[in-house]
């Protein structure tokens, strides 16, 4: 016999059996630790870096446009690929980081995403700099999506090494 969820009755009876778990109570009676505050900056910064990238690219763009001979539109899609690399590392990289632990996850997207950032200045066309962007846009977004988890969970969390 199966719920309405969908679920076999005896897991249903059995979840009912468990003792209330209140992990707010939990959270609420920790210290703040300096590991914690580290964690907020490193996590801050890769935010304010992701601000400040967008910002480098929209100063450098009448350069751009004089030194390659290039319009606006052309730089549409330089500028909507950082976006599609965004999205695409929140969704393939940010769940990773469940598997790999979030530091190593958050500190690898980061160092990806500052590497394929500091090529870009080297770019020599509209096409290279399109893929560096998508490239630094997949590190941001791996980037951006482990933070929130590490501020809503306690250090010793589930997962294997959601911790480490």
């Amino acid at each position: 016999m199966k719920t309405t969820s969908g679920m076999p009755a005896e897991s249903v009876a059995d979840r009912a059996a468990l003792p209330d778990f209140e992990a707010g109570a939990i959270l609420d009676s920790a210290s703040l630790s300096r590991r914690h505050v580290a964690i907020a900056l490193l996590a801050m910064s890769v935010i304010v870096l992701d601000g400040f990238d967008l910002q480098v690219l929209g100063f450098a763009a009448p350069a751009l446009l004089a030194e390659w001979g290039i319009t606006r539109a052309d730089l549409a899609p330089i500028f909507a690929s950082g976006m599609v690399g965004v999205a695409i590392g929140g969704l393939v990289i940010g769940p990773r980081g469940d598997v790999w632990g979030r530091k190593p996850a958050l500190v690898g997207s980061a160092v990806f995403f500052g590497l394929a950032t500091l090529a870009s200045a080297w770019a020599q066309s509209e096409a290279q700099l399109l893929v560096l962007r998508l490239l630094a846009g997949i590190g941001m977004g791996g980037a951006l999506t482990n933070p929130p988890h590490w501020w809503s969970r306690p250090p010793r969390c589930a997962g294997a090494r959601c911790s480490r």
